[in-house]
């Protein structure tokens, strides 16, 4: 019997680390998708934007074009929240097309050179707030 708690409470420790590793300062690479030749990647990293303020927790996504073609991507870049989704419908304001050049990846920061790489997931600066589950990459269709 003690064993048995002692496993739930490595089991919960565990848990609770990797939770809150998903909102420090970067998390490693997690693919969302995987079509035709173009892998789709995510990863939070937290912006500072001054030194005065609390850095704003960002979603950052990573396209691999595995090919020796370039090919064009078209797809919605939404985030899921307890309350609602925000940019998950088909005529949303974050539908993005982006080129990839053949055997090359682009990689969003959190300066957003790339437009459809990076969205603001929290900003602590802010009161209130959604509280975040997941991102949602769909509608998705390469060329």
């Amino acid at each position: 019997m003690k064993l048995k708690r002692t496993l739930q409470l490595a089991v919960l420790f565990v848990t609770i680390s990797l939770g809150s590793m998903a909102f420090g300062q970067e998390s490693e690479w997690q693919l969302v998708q995987s079509k035709d030749g173009i892998e789709i990647y995510w990863q939070n990293i937290d912006c500072t934007y001054h030194e005065s303020l609390k850095p704003a927790v960002h979603a950052n996504l990573k396209v691999v074009n595995t090919t020796d073609m370039d090919k064009t991507i078209q797809y919605n870049f939404g985030l899921q929240y307890e309350e609602a989704c925000s940019g998950c419908g088909n005529d949303s304001e974050f539908s993005y097309s982006l080129t990839i050049p053949q055997n090359s990846e682009l990689i969003g920061d959190c300066y957003n050179q790339i437009e459809g790489l990076n969205r603001v997931i929290s900003n602590p600066n802010l009161q209130g707030g959604w509280e975040f589950k997941s991102i949602s990459i769909s509608s998705v269709t390469v060329h």
